[in-house]
């Protein structure tokens, strides 16, 4: 593997171990058409606790509503927020590639700002029940919804955050702590 490659897949595997992704479709579905502007170019902060090393990452605009997280080793993962509801959003980021040089695709974790801090939701794919658009149940190593439609992947997100919200949801949040460097 490349060094760079080798530098985007250890990011990329240290935000999928923080987010604990398990929605993932191999084309990006959240588009140029799609995307959202979002308040969140900035710097944070994630203290994991337990084995898991914090993260310290900056979001950067890299377009009108696209955006890349970024290290300290200036590592890029590209990002976009699809807006969902309120202060709810949809974000893609782009899996990496796998040692062979195969695509890793993209993963999707619901997003909700809270003042200037980012919780990320890891749904798990049994978290919705039911048939969405596109929405295939794939039940490997860590059962993963893959998608081939954004309609059916919003309806789902949608779903899944009425549940937070209505505390039927038992997992904590991850939460990226907005700091000042």
């Amino acid at each position: 593997m490349r060094p760079a490659a080798l530098a985007r897949f250890a990011l990329a595997g240290a935000l999928a171990c923080l987010l604990s992704a398990c929605w993932a479709s191999d084309q990006p579905l959240v588009t140029d058409k799609d995307a959202s502007e979002a308040a969140v170019v900035g710097s944070y902060h994630g203290d994991k606790g337990g084995d898991s090393e914090p993260l310290d990452l900056d979001i950067v605009a890299t377009g009108t509503a696209s955006y890349a997280m970024t290290n300290d080793k200036d590592e890029r993962i590209p990002v976009r927020f699809m807006a969902l509801k309120g202060d709810w959003y949809l974000m893609q980021f782009e899996a990496g590639s796998d040692e062979e040089g195969g695509k890793g695709g993209y993963l999707y974790e619901p997003v909700k700002l809270v003042g200037g801090d980012l919780h990320f939701y890891a749904p798990d794919c049994a978290d919705v029940p039911g048939k969405f658009k596109g929405l295939t149940r794939e039940e490997e190593i860590v059962p993963t919804c893959k998608f081939t439609r954004l309609d059916g992947l919003k309806a789902m997100a949608l779903a899944y955050v009425a549940k937070v919200e209505r505390g039927k949801v038992e997992t904590d949040p991850n939460v990226l702590k907005r700091v000042k460097r």
